[in-house]
């Protein structure tokens, strides 16, 4: 059994989660053919989302479900199912949960969050122009024109594909995360905010400690340089002499 499954479930969940809200995932499962009255969870939004990912892991779908999310959000990085996946043969994302047989009650949270913290049943929604979490919650990424977006998916798949592969599986989703934010941040160029670039960095290789070489080799592109004031580059200069 392919032991990085539930990892890869869970940092998909959490990717889902931030990504669609309720409503959207009413037209995911149009778009599935799928009637979503069948998949348990109700009007909870987590129980919802696991309930239509392990829906279409026990029917051999779970690409369909990747290839659709990344074709909605393209500025988001989709990890693809792996090659050997299969469903766990126990715990809450087994073969056994996917076929109806475990009933877990309450709202299920794994891992972190990115964006903030997880309150009750606030919704998450998810756009081109940002995410806002909570009823009352707003926030806007505003992304430099002249920097096209299938540019900087191409400039950081590789970063995000190794930080997915190599990051402790408890720090997986969190770690991809960060490698999110950090595109958005050094999307507006000159402009993005030097510090906050900096703690990304930080954070990225305290996460994932073999994704050194990658975050380092990026910042070499002219593009993203502009996004690299005083600060990032220290904390890039320090991050070679450890290679």
């Amino acid at each position: 059994m392919n032991t990085n499954t539930e990892p890869y479930l869970v940092m998909l969940h959490n990717l889902l989660l931030e990504s669609f809200n309720l409503e959207e995932l009413h037209m995911l499962c149009l778009h599935l053919n799928i009637n979503d009255e069948s998949i348990p969870g109700g009007d909870l939004l987590p129980a919802k989302m696991r309930g239509l990912m392990l829906r279409l892991a026990r029917e051999g779908r779970l690409p369909e479900l990747v290839t659709l999310a990344a074709s909605e959000r393209p500025n988001r990085y989709w990890p693809p199912v792996p090659d050997d996946f299969q469903l766990p043969q126990s715990g809450p994302w087994s073969a056994t949960a996917a076929a109806g047989q475990t009933v877990v009650q309450g709202d299920i949270v794994y891992g972190d969050k990115a964006g903030g913290d997880i309150v009750g049943r606030d919704k998450i929604t998810a756009s081109g122009q940002g995410i806002a979490i909570g009823d009352h919650a707003h926030a806007e990424v505003h992304i430099q024109q002249g920097i096209p977006p299938e540019q900087l998916n191409a400039l950081f798949a590789p970063l995000l594909q190794q930080v997915a592969q190599q990051a402790p599986a408890g720090q997986q989703a969190a770690a991809v995360a960060k490698v999110n934010e950090l595109k958005e941040e050094t999307a507006k160029g000159e402009t993005a905010d030097d510090e906050k670039v900096a703690d990304l960095v930080q954070d990225i290789v305290d996460m994932a400690p073999t994704a050194v070489e990658g975050i380092t080799n990026l910042f070499t592109n002219a593009i993203l340089a502009k996004s690299a004031g005083a600060a990032t580059k220290f904390v890039l200069k320090r991050l070679r002499r450890t290679e």
